[in-house]
């Protein structure tokens, strides 16, 4: 899924930043093509730590923190 969208919106991995909250589902395929990964400590998985595979590439606790992530 994550090569089609960056077909269909004709952008390469290290253009894009890929957001979400659960480790079980939300980061290993993305990091694995490239895409740098954040997550964000909210919601139902906010106590949950997985090993480095499946855990993203930064960490945020709130929305606004992924401003300093992107400049």
């Amino acid at each position: 899924n994550f090569y089609l969208a960056l077909q269909e919106l004709k952008l390469s991995a290290d253009e894009v930043v890929y957001v979400g909250d659960n480790p079980y589902h939300d980061f290993k395929g993305a990091k694995q093509i490239g895409i740098y990964t954040v997550r964000i400590f909210q919601g139902e998985f906010k106590d949950v730590r997985l090993d480095d595979d499946y855990e993203a590439d930064a960490e945020i606790k709130t929305i606004r923190g992924l401003l300093k992530i992107v400049k």
